[in-house]
């Protein structure tokens, strides 16, 4: 049956105005914060970064995405979908054990430059599912200068009243970001500091960094925050209703002289660069460690972060599904030559035993919930039997360490149509390697897959067919497929298996 499994959660998010700059050496270091001890949390499940004043590329790679990937490719994190408008760029990537349970991935985008025909200020977005809870990101870059408040609290009405994603699974349905159970809200939203001219916020910053004590150091921020727009129109109600930020205890992000620690005084100090929160209520949301990071000087921001983890109420439990596609991992691929794939789609039986068993003894209803999910189960069932594969499903060819979801080697349109029953004995017989259950860990060192492990696939369920030209199996080594349905969502990963010379 399918398993009531506890959320929990961790995220770490970035947000960085990196002035028209490439990443530099030091890039790594700031990434691998994610991974320190004092982060207080476990190793994030995911990682956001949103990014703004990105040198935007017509042609070729983004050096940022690229060396995201490299960095955290290092810790077996794979990019799931990279948002970019002209220079606000989010990149969110997960480990790769836990690909399949990010779902509904979905993305928009919203303009606010010159009145909304252009790029250069606005938002992106992601949003996904995470074992029933749902969660949106939005890197955004408002409108810059002291005076632009109204401008400001104007494209953040917009971006939040505008942006919406379709939802086909399990039911259609269109989302606004409020809509969420979780909505995380990071960016250069530059808003100011008033009434204070700059060298009198320069002399408060100085000394409160300079200060021992901690008391007399948040005093100094306190009476600099009191000034501060976003936090005075928060209270006010006039933008992010309903959102949450963290006490800050970092100095103002905005503005530096490149490459230094040294304030330029052209423009007044500000706190510019702000990640916060909204939640419904229903998920317990923790905090850990909203700060900046001073040393990483190369933009005349500074880069903020923050670690959130979550955790799904036992009432509050929901169920997924594991996938019903497996593959059947290929032996025989060379290059240079055609080669097939094959696949399974497997309708689970009703087992009210398995319900049964799953129920907690000391539930009052029990007898209730059995026949609730029981009923749920059939109707379920009943579905899965009238499915059908999609022609637009597609299969991609990855290498077997892929770091990009986006970025297949080459794929083929699936087959909805299943090989007829007097021709499976032998594919039964000679691929009776099934990847029974996605492992991310499984050895890709292997020169055959025939070790994995190995189990004939139920005798119902209907074989598929693919094929791959030998036009495009060119290299030899370790290699992985992957099934997207055509809505893109990620359904099926296989073990890694050989191409062969």
């Amino acid at each position: 049956m399918n398993p009531l499994i506890m959320v929990d959660l961790t995220l770490f998010l970035l947000t960085w105005n990196v002035k028209d700059t490439g990443p530099d050496n030091g890039y790594g270091d700031l990434l691998n914060y994610a991974f320190s001890s004092s982060n207080g949390t476990k190793e994030p499940d995911l990682i956001a970064i949103g990014l703004q004043e990105v040198s935007f590329k017509i042609l070729g790679p983004e050096p940022w995405v690229t060396r995201t990937k490299e960095i955290l490719a290092e810790r077996d994190y794979v990019m799931v979908k990279k948002n970019q408008l002209v220079g606000i760029l989010l990149m969110v990537l997960v480990k790769r054990q836990s690909l399949l349970d990010f779902t509904n991935i979905k993305t928009d985008y919203t303009r606010t430059g010159l009145g909304g025909l252009w790029g250069n200020k606005g938002a992106v977005s992601t949003r996904f599912d995470h074992k029933g809870v749902s969660i949106v990101i939005t890197n955004s870059h408002l409108a810059a200068h002291d005076y632009n408040l109204e401008t400001r609290i104007t494209e953040f009405k917009k971006i939040y009243g505008g942006q919406s994603f379709e939802i086909k699974n399990p039911d259609y349905r269109t989302m606004s970001i409020g809509d969420h159970d979780l909505s995380l809200w990071l960016g250069d939203l530059n808003f100011r500091l008033d009434d204070l001219t700059g060298q009198e916020i320069l002399q408060k910053i100085v000394t409160a960094d300079l200060t021992k004590d901690s008391n007399e150091r948040k005093n100094l921020l306190t009476e600099l925050l009191d000034h501060d727009q976003l936090s005075n129109s928060m209270r006010l109600g006039k933008v992010f209703v309903g959102y949450t930020e963290d006490p800050i205890n970092f100095s103002p992000t905005y503005k530096f002289v490149a490459w230094s620690n040294e304030y330029d005084l052209g423009r007044k100090p500000a706190w510019c660069d702000r990640i916060l929160y909204k939640d419904k209520g229903s998920i317990n949301l923790e905090t850990n460690n909203y700060r900046s990071h001073p040393d990483f000087s190369q933009s005349d921001h500074k880069p903020v972060s923050n670690f959130f983890s979550l955790n799904l109420p036992k009432r509050l439990k929901r169920e997924i599904s594991p996938s019903k596609i497996k593959f059947i991992i290929p032996t025989d691929w060379k290059i240079h030559h055609d080669s097939s794939a094959f696949y399974t789609f497997d309708t689970p039986e009703i087992n009210s035993r398995q319900m049964h068993s799953s129920q907690h003894e000391n539930t009052p209803d029990r007898e209730l919930n059995l026949q609730t999910g029981i009923n749920r189960r059939r109707r379920s069932a009943s579905r899965d039997k009238t499915t059908k594969l999609s022609e637009f499903d597609w299969i991609g060819l990855y290498p077997a360490n892929f770091t990009d979801i986006e970025e297949p080697i080459t794929f083929v349109w699936a087959n909805p149509e299943s090989i007829p029953k007097q021709n499976t004995s032998t594919i039964r017989q000679e691929r009776s390697t099934l990847s029974a259950s996605f492992d991310p860990m499984a050895s890709t060192s292997s020169t055959d897959s025939s070790d994995s492990v190995r189990g004939p696939s139920s005798s119902s369920a209907p074989i598929f067919r693919v094929d791959f030209s030998e036009l495009v199996l060119l290299k030899p080594g370790q290699f992985r497929l992957l099934y997207f349905n055509e809505d893109g969502q990620l359904l099926a990963i296989s073990d890694p298996f050989s191409i062969h010379r």
